[in-house]
């Protein structure tokens, strides 16, 4: 069996390339590893299968210098967004074998309208998804506070749009001073969706610390735009908690954060005037609100000022009238009982002079100045002869009194003994 040299085999391969694959073709691949050194723009060309993410084809491609600058003059607003990591692209290639670096694409045109119409496919389908599951609408329900003060800024921190946003914002007629926070995100490119949407769950993961998150960039082409319409992306924006407000940088089109998001603006600079005009006319409603209620309060205690005088006034007719009408009712019961006890006065004195004459009557002293006289035996008065005891007695007369004893005792003869009833 004959012996090659690697050279030799190689030089082989490199003619059955060359003799086979002589024309140029077109090629549909995922770009990779993407990098440029020296003017010429080096890459991986890869095939990937759908259902389980592997790669079943792989290699290496290249722009020469030449090439590369034609391409991005031909492709000035495209070629940066399109050919880069992770995008499906359609190239014009021809095929070359070299005996050192081995096999190799030469890139020399891209189809721009391929990876555009992809790009606007994933767009749409995106848009139908985040309609169907109602993400649309999801971050425009959370209510702005009334100030924004903590705000928490996702943006480049070399991007001129932040920098624009912070002295804005800051530099206010108002006075109005924020707590300012800035999550770094990328702003272009690959990673814009994957860092954004892991910034987003950073933030609301820490509470109440921020009113709203504001999402802003420089200015840029519409095809920059497209960075902003990421599925993962604009599901982190619409199951935010705190209100999202977006200042991409674009004039015309929206992109898909824009459309869930609960408030876009064209600017960061806009967004800027969109918190201080809010703040101001939260400041403005509270104010009127404060003067509608001081204003009512005045119109109430007026009010009841005015109800407290009417019923002073009516409390002083009504206890004066009460008084009145109580001092006639007392006159007259005072009159009632002044001649009730006139009466009974009258009747008690007639009574008493009654009872007294009466009494003077009784009297043993009167009975004694008549003439009469009052017997008594052992200190008790003998009211009949069959009370008399043989014994000595007293005859009491009106100037004396006589010591004496029964001589005899003589009852009436028509009167008989109580004793011996």
């Amino acid at each position: 069996m004959q012996v090659f040299t690697l050279f030799e085999i190689n030089q082989y391969i490199r003619q059955a390339i060359g003799l086979n694959f002589p024309d140029e073709y077109w090629v549909e691949a995922e770009i990779s590893n993407s990098r440029e050194s020296r003017g010429h723009l080096y890459c991986e060309l890869l095939e990937i299968e759908s259902l389980n993410n592997t790669v079943i084809a792989q290699v290496g491609a290249a722009i020469w210098k030449d090439q590369l600058s034609k391409l991005k003059k031909q492709h000035a607003t495209h070629f940066s967004r399109i050919f880069r990591d992770g995008q499906k692209v359609r190239v014009r290639v021809t095929i070359d074998f070299h005996e050192r670096f081995g096999l190799k694409l030469n890139i020399l045109d891209i189809q721009a309208e391929f990876t555009l119409g992809l790009q606007e496919k994933n767009r749409q389908e995106t848009l139908l998804f985040l309609a169907q599951k109602g993400y649309l609408e999801w971050n425009k329900q959370k209510i702005l506070p009334g100030f924004l003060k903590d705000i928490a800024i996702i943006s480049s921190p070399t991007a001129a749009g932040y920098q624009d946003f912070i002295s804005q914002l800051t530099n206010n007629n108002h006075s109005y001073q924020y707590n300012l926070c800035l999550f770094p995100a990328a702003m272009q490119g690959q990673k814009v969706g994957i860092e954004v949407a892991e910034q987003i769950k950073n933030i609301t993961g820490r509470g109440k610390e921020f009113h709203t998150i504001v999402l802003i960039r420089g200015g840029g082409s519409k095809i920059d735009l497209s960075d902003f319409d990421n599925r993962e992306l604009a599901i982190a924006i619409a199951e935010s908690r705190i209100p999202v407000l977006t200042g991409i940088g674009h004039d015309i089109d929206l992109s898909i954060a824009d459309r869930v998001a609960h408030t876009h603006l064209k600017t960061p600079t806009a967004v800027a005037n969109f918190i201080i005009d809010h703040n101001q006319n939260s400041e403005y409603i509270l104010s009127q609100t404060y003067t509608e209620i001081f204003k009512f309060l005045r119109q109430k205690i007026e009010q009841d000022q005015n109800k407290i005088q009417q019923l002073e006034f009516k409390i002083n007719t009504y206890t004066k009238d009460r008084i009145n009408r109580e001092k006639l009712s007392l006159q007259t019961k005072s009159m009632q009982l002044y001649n009730l006890l006139s009466k009974a006065l009258t009747e008690a004195k007639t009574k008493v002079s009654s009872l007294l004459h009466e009494i003077q009557i009784h009297d043993p002293k009167t009975l004694l100045d008549k003439g009469y006289a009052l017997i008594e035996q052992d200190e008790k008065r003998i009211y009949s002869v069959y009370e008399m005891k043989e014994e000595g007695f007293s005859i009491h007369l009106k100037d004396g009194k006589i010591k004496a004893y029964p001589k005899e005792i003589i009852p009436n003869s028509n009167k008989l003994n109580p004793n011996e009833e």
